[in-house]
């Protein structure tokens, strides 16, 4: 793999340690969700009749199939990451096309560990109820937001003018650091929305929005199909999360369970995660080039 080290712009340092800086704050005041409970309140024991289990020794590993499935997109958005990165030739949109899936690979791991494999041990073990959510949850979402930002700067990069280039790389910067920040405040507080996934979800929408409509007038000037690949795999995106809000609130993952089938809505989001990483690197991985 060659070095790309000597071409990183200073933003991505200042990106990758905003999001360092988020993770040591959530960690510092994670003892603030112990007050945070899971409702309705349930204990250990009835958690574990509750989700499929696996023992090894000790050590339960919870929803194995399920961390399986998300350990598995995890390796393919770091694999994905690579492929960007060895093929970038000083092409920025290609380099922060890579940092997006880097971040969402490193936000897939620790979504892994606390939604699934570890749930158990990190939210239900030495308490008398099970707690709601961990700082892996939190770090995740941080990595998501940081994420979508780089994919900002990608897209910038590759179909809009200089100007637009620095705004969106502003945004990425600005709206990972308030996000950590609100997120923080969130734990101190045991305000539940603030680090909910909905609200995360809230967050980055108002950029998507205001990216989408930015490429949508620069393809309307130029026709440049490469704007209508962007667009498209954005689209896809915000597709695959509002079928996961479907399922969330359908509750099929619990008429399934009761037939001994373990599929809940995360499983789907992360099936759905794998067509679309695998459909946006077919669109980009040949096509995504500087303006």
């Amino acid at each position: 793999m060659p070095s790309v080290k000597s071409s990183l712009p200073w933003s991505v340092y200042v990106l990758l340690g905003t999001v360092i800086f988020g993770l040591v704050m959530i960690v510092a005041f994670s003892n603030g969700l112990n007050a945070l409970l899971l409702e309705p309140l349930i204990t250990p024991e009835a958690w574990l009749e509750s989700h499929p289990n696996l023992q090894i020794g000790n050590l339960i590993v919870s929803e194995p199939s399920s961390s399986l499935l998300i350990f598995l997109l995890a390796i393919l958005y770091l694999r994905i990451a690579i492929l960007f990165f060895r093929g970038h030739a000083g092409q920025q949109s290609r380099l922060w096309w890579g940092i997006f899936m880097l971040l969402f690979g490193l936000g897939a791991i620790l979504a892994g560990v606390s939604y699934q494999a570890f749930s158990f041990e990190l939210k239900c073990r030495g308490f008398d109820y099970c707690l709601w959510t961990s700082w892996w949850e939190i770090g995740y979402m941080i990595c998501t937001v940081a994420g979508v930002g780089a994919a900002f700067i990608a897209a910038a990069y590759a179909v809009l003018s200089v100007m637009a280039r620095l705004f969106w790389t502003a945004y990425a910067l600005g709206s990972t650091l308030i996000y950590s920040g609100v997120a923080t405040f969130g734990i101190i507080s045991a305000n539940r929305f603030l680090i909910s996934f909905e609200m995360m979800i809230i967050f980055v929408l108002a950029g998507f929005l205001a990216i989408a409509a930015n490429l949508s007038w620069q393809y309307r000037k130029t026709k440049n199909p490469l704007i209508m690949k962007i667009l498209k795999v954005g689209v896809l995106l915000i597709a695959v999360i509002v079928i996961y809000f479907i399922g969330l609130t359908s509750g099929y993952a619990a008429l399934l369970w009761a037939r001994g089938i373990w599929f809940n809505a995360n499983d789907l989001l992360h099936v759905l995660l794998f067509g679309w990483v695998l459909y946006s690197y077919n669109m980009l991985h040949d096509t995504l080039r500087d303006a």
